[in-house]
Formats: C-alpha cells, structure tokens, sequence
C-alpha cells in the first residue's frame, strides 16, 4: 500500500472517530438497538450522548488538553544552541479568493507567526514542513509564501513531501542533515508538540520545543456559560481527539516494529 492510500485510509478513521461524527454513530446504532433490546440501545445512546459532551465541553476538553501539553513556553536562553528552525504546517485552504489562491489556516498561521518571532530574534534559518494530497499546492509552499509576503521573511528550505507528522520528522531530518543541521527549533501546536517531538526525535536530531497556542492556558475565572458545549469548544475538541488517536497510533506502530 503506497503512502497516500495509508495516508487515506488514516483520514478515513480519524473522520469516524473524531467528535462530533463518532458521537451520532453510536446514539443513531443504540437508537436501532433499542427496538429490539431497549436497555441495551437506551446505554448505547446514553454513551453515545456522554462522549459527545465530554468531548464539547470546555472543562474536559482543557483537562485533555493538558496532558497533552507537556512543554511549556521555550526558555529564550535555551535558542543559543540550536542551528535551525523547524515550522511544521497545521492546514491549508486550497483556495481562498480574497487572496487569489491558497492560504494558510488559522493553526498554521499561528505557527507561522511564532517561528518568524523566534528566526528575528536568533537569525537561524528557517525550513517549513508540509505536503498534499496529489493535484494540491504543497502546504510548505504556501507557508514559505505567507512568511516572506505577510512576515517579510525568507526560508531556507522547503519540505513538501510529507503527508503526516511522521513524515514531517523524516524528510525534514534528511534535508537539515544534508547541511550539517542536527539540533532544530521545532515550531507547532502546543497540543501537536508532543507527537511532533517524538518523530524528530526518532531521526536522531536533537529537538527544543517552541510551542503556541496553548488550549490548556486557561483563566482563572470563568463566567458560568463558558462551561457549557459550544462550536468553538467541539472544534477545539476534535483536534485535541486528534493527538489522542496520532498517539495511539505511535504506539501501536512502534510495538507492531518490535
């Protein structure tokens, strides 16, 4: 099976397990159930409802988050001794018409400006990593366009082939080492960043963990309807869910490599 099926198929079940799809499937099948066996289908849709709040609500969605985020802001004196800054890409808009072709989403964006604060202030060079389904613009394209127009900032290099985090470690290492590049900055989510740290990890580079956009940064005080489900919460949710399933599947790929 070639990459791009993989990468399909890996699409196809995060798109069945992620909130809030997962959540309809199993209250529509207790629903079904329950014409035959009422308790039984009354649970199932009962489970079905709970997994759906659990993963729309703000507080649990936070407390996931959390354990998720397990690497705090980068301590700015640990920048000295790194030789390179890694942004990975976090989605793209293939067209976008006020700006006449693709552009960058929010995530990415977000890591855009971030690892163009942190290449102003050590003047290390920057390589973006990020590729598409066939017929797409390379997201890394897109990313070194948005940095150069928007932050007036160049990149060294472009990693365009990648179709996962997995990827992006793996051929980002190859075209870093090739210039004598073994310790990176690495720019992402910081809910994406402990998946990310691992791969690049597994390369052989020695990784500094710059993340942004903390989810779990949350305010002390909050006004009573900010822990009800809301859209903005479900869409904070999915991705979270996400990471969840991206670790899973590490583990279940290393121990599968055993």
């Amino acid at each position: 099976m070639n990459s791009f099926a993989v990468f399909f198929l890996k699409k196809c079940i995060e798109a069945f397990c992620n909130p809030p799809f997962m959540a309809y499937v199993i209250i529509a099948f207790g629903l079904i159930v329950s014409l035959r066996k009422v308790s039984l289908g009354r649970n199932l849709a009962f489970c079905g409802l709970c997994i759906g709040l659990f993963l729309t609500t703000p507080y649990t969605v936070t407390w996931m988050a959390k354990h998720l985020e397990i690497y705090p802001a980068v301590d700015a004196s640990r920048l000295n001794d790194a030789q390179g800054i890694v942004i990975l890409g976090g989605g793209e808009r293939s067209w976008a018409q006020e700006y006449g072709g693709a552009s960058p989403l929010g995530a990415t964006l977000e890591r855009l400006r971030y690892g163009a604060i942190l290449a102003r202030r050590t003047a290390l060079p920057v390589l973006v990593s990020g590729g598409a389904s066939p017929g797409d613009e390379p997201e890394a394209l897109i990313m070194a366009a948005s940095l150069k127009n928007d932050f007036g900032l160049s990149v060294q290099w472009t990693e365009s082939r990648s179709l996962d985090t997995a990827d992006n470690a793996r051929y980002s290492a190859e075209i870093l080492k090739n210039s004598g590049i073994t310790k990176i900055i690495l720019v992402t989510s910081a809910s994406h960043m402990r998946r990310a740290v691992y791969e690049f990890k597994r390369t052989g580079l020695e990784v500094i963990p710059a993340p942004t956009g903390f989810i779990s940064d949350t305010p002390a005080h909050r006004d009573f309807y900010e822990y009800l489900p809301g859209l903005s919460t479900a869409c904070l949710g999915a991705a979270v869910f996400h990471e969840w399933i991206g670790i899973l599947s590490q583990h279940i790929r290393d121990d599968l490599a055993l």
